[in-house]
């Protein structure tokens, strides 16, 4: 027996006043003085211990018929198996879970097929026909209400394995579907699952409609070993630079320790580039880099593939990896400089603006990676404003004093560089430049082997940094090229301008590293997000006031399937909405009328890897106190007519206890009436 409201029972406490009050009766009673009369003395105590003993009865009983009136207000009601030949006449959602874990493979079978199999006995279970109504994740509006051999046929449009849905939703539209009509005696939801833990959440926050019928049909399966690619992510932005880059993997572990070794292998476009074997792993998740190679202009499809032959819907994750566009640089020169220009000719890595102080284009310089300013000698307080701003915005600032530096020097002590002007001299040897050492940290492995022997490049200084970062120095120790940190970003400060007959670095190898590691290391670049997962809303693509949707909305595209969808945007930034129902994992395409937008790598949620199942017997002990709610388990192997679905009836006793309050009340009022009449015969 249960209780539907079993806060009132609490009221059972107060029926300890009563018997308080009998135990310690306060009354007072007057003493009265008789004769020594042995026989009367005998009497009254004959008569004292009957009125004990009716007291003690009567209080028992009115202790029952409060009982029964407080057990009444619970609702008590036993459970009824009704299984088979129910009667009424059934309204039932079915949802039936496509969820990619229920498709993990054991010896060849999978925990889909005993789900179907159990939902095909449903409508045998009724004498009426009733009407059916079939709800998997895609809660596809397709599948109506139907007979019982419509229902048959929406299972067999139901074999694809689609997107997890949490429980609490699933029951929300079931209560939804289940309210839309009125078309049984009996409403009812079938839930078949394996109620994988991940996706159904802590059962006690779940909700129901105690006036509507749930059947939990769990479909055993034993928990799994399995590992899986959790996240990629780099460890820094992808440069430009023709050198190998890496990007981390975390893998991820559930179930028992894995003992087999892991074979990870990373593939673009189709092409294996790079893998490692991964030893049995006992903890939940390890991580490990990967080598690769980008060009310039270069977006590459990645596919990591692990080798679990059980569990293989997660053994395939998907992931771009895109090379930056190219480096914005803005020059401000007093004098048009053709050997920067030159240096950064290349258009695939560097998009260069020059003007001169009096024509900047503060729209575009605000936008620049790396803002040069070249032998100015007087910087505006709106130039001061805007190199601020980009500085606030992490990037950087490079600065190449002319001779008459005087002002710049002045404007750098107001930031906290101290600096000097340098004598003037013709002497070039003077003025050597120490080549860097192999293994500097700024140039990295620009220079394999260094001889100091080589031909030095030298430069005129007119200004020299007292403090900072020595990237670059002199023969004589001097800087020449020395870093602060600045802002959010950096500035880096040269002794002097690059210039005919007062350098020779635009001639030198030198030169070429030097500008391109700057520029590299000016802004850290954003890359964009490398991957996405189902159960995201949305997809942010960064763009240029070019860069619009099409008014018929958006497309994504993979193989020949096409999905419709719209964009809103933002600023800079265009926002994709992702349709959940219709993506699957891999490569989609972003395509409007015009033009080809970007590339969405779309993975499973991770929730479904980790193989956790809810048993039968925690659904039980979860929902033991609701009545309307039966639990019924499938075990692996087993068909549906093996081990039938079960439904529990509720059976109110209320009435019953309602019907023993009375009965009770009135035997007291009999008793006490009785007492009475044999105390006035006396």
């Amino acid at each position: 027996m249960i209780f539907s409201q079993p806060g009132f029972l609490w009221a059972l406490a107060a029926l300890t006043i009563p018997v308080l009050i009998h135990l310690f009766n306060f009354q007072k009673t007057e003493r009265i003085t008789f004769a020594n009369t042995r026989v009367l003395q005998e009497v009254i105590q004959q008569t004292q211990k009957s009125r004990q003993v009716k007291n003690w009865f009567l209080l028992f009983i009115r202790l029952l018929a409060f009982s029964f009136l407080i057990l009444a207000f619970a609702q008590p009601q036993i459970i009824k198996d009704s299984s088979s030949g129910i009667k009424a006449l059934p309204q039932a959602t079915v949802y039936l879970d496509n969820s990619v874990s229920m498709f993990a493979s054991k010896d060849g079978k999978n925990a889909y097929e005993n789900a179907v199999g159990a939902a095909k006995t449903i409508p045998k279970r009724y004498t009426e026909k009733g009407w059916f109504q079939l709800l998997t994740n895609s809660f596809e509006s397709k599948h109506s209400w139907t007979s019982p051999s419509g229902f048959l046929d929406q299972l067999t449009e139901a074999i694809n394995p689609s997107q997890s849905r949490e429980l609490g939703l699933v029951i929300e539209r079931t209560n939804r579907q289940l309210n839309f009509q009125n078309l049984g005696d009996q409403k009812i939801a079938y839930l078949i699952s394996d109620f994988q833990k991940s996706n159904v959440g802590p059962l006690e926050k779940l909700k129901f409609d105690s006036t509507k019928k749930y059947n939990f049909v769990h479909i055993a399966q034993e928990e799994q070993a399995n590992a899986w690619v959790d996240s990629v992510w780099l460890p820094k932005p992808i440069s430009l630079k023709n050198e190998s880059q890496e990007i981390r993997v975390k893998i991820a572990r559930s179930g028992s320790p894995l003992k087999r070794k892991i074979n990870l292998q990373l593939f673009a476009d189709g092409n294996l580039i790079s893998g490692k074997i991964i030893n049995p792993m006992d903890q939940n998740s390890i991580v490990v880099s990967l080598p690769f190679r980008i060009k310039s202009k270069e977006l590459k499809r990645c596919t990591l593939q692990t080798d679990d032959p059980e569990i293989t819907f997660d053994n395939n994750f998907y992931f771009k990896l895109e090379s930056p566009p190219p480096s914005f640089v803005y020059i401000i020169s007093e004098k048009k400089n053709r050997f920067l220009l030159n240096a950064m000719a290349n258009k695939d890595l560097f998009q260069v603006i020059e003007s001169g102080p009096n024509s900047i284009d503060y729209q575009k310089l605000i936008k620049a990676d790396l803002v040069i300013l070249d032998g100015l000698t007087n910087i505006e307080e709106s130039l001061k404003e805007a190199c601020k701003k980009n500085g606030d915005a992490g990037k950087s600032i490079l600065v190449f004093p002319g001779k008459n530096s005087e002002s710049l020097k002045a404007t750098l002590g107001t930031e906290g560089i101290s600096t000097e002007s340098a004598s003037e001299t013709k002497k070039a040897q003077d003025w050597l430049i120490k080549l860097p050492e192999k293994g500097n940290a700024f140039f990295g492995n620009a220079f394999k082997e260094v001889s100091q022997s080589a031909i030095k490049p030298f430069a005129q200084p007119n200004l020299i940094a007292r403090n900072g970062n020595s990237i670059l120095k002199y023969e004589n120790g001097m800087p020449y090229l020395s870093l602060f940190p600045w802002k959010k970003g950096n500035l880096f400060l040269a002794s002097g301008q690059i210039l005919e007959n007062e350098s020779s670095l635009q001639n030198h190898p030198l030169i070429i590293p030097l500008l391109y590691n700057i520029v590299f290391q000016s802004v850290a670049t954003d890359n964009g997000a490398l991957f996405s997962r189902i159960s995201q809303s949305s997809y942010s693509i960064k763009s240029d006031s070019n860069l619009l949707g099409s008014e018929n909305g958006l497309n994504l595209v993979k193989a020949q399937l096409m999905v419709k969808t719209s964009a809103i945007k933002k600023g800079n930034t265009l926002f994709l909405e992702l349709p959940r129902e219709s993506i699957t994992p891999g490569f989609w395409d972003i395509q409007s009328d015009k033009q080809k937008l970007g590339v969405l790598a779309m993975n499973q949620d991770k929730t479904e890897s980790e193989l956790s199942f809810y048993s039968e017997d925690e659904l039980k002990a979860a929902f033991s106190n609701k009545p309307w709610i039966s639990v019924t388990s499938i075990k692996e192997g087993e068909t549906a007519s093996q081990n039938r679905i079960t439904e529990t009836e509720p059976v109110p006793l209320w009435k019953y206890f309602i019907l023993g309050a009375l009965a009770f009340f009135i035997l007291e009022m009999v008793i006490a009436r009785k007492g009475k009449k044999i105390k006035v015969a006396q």
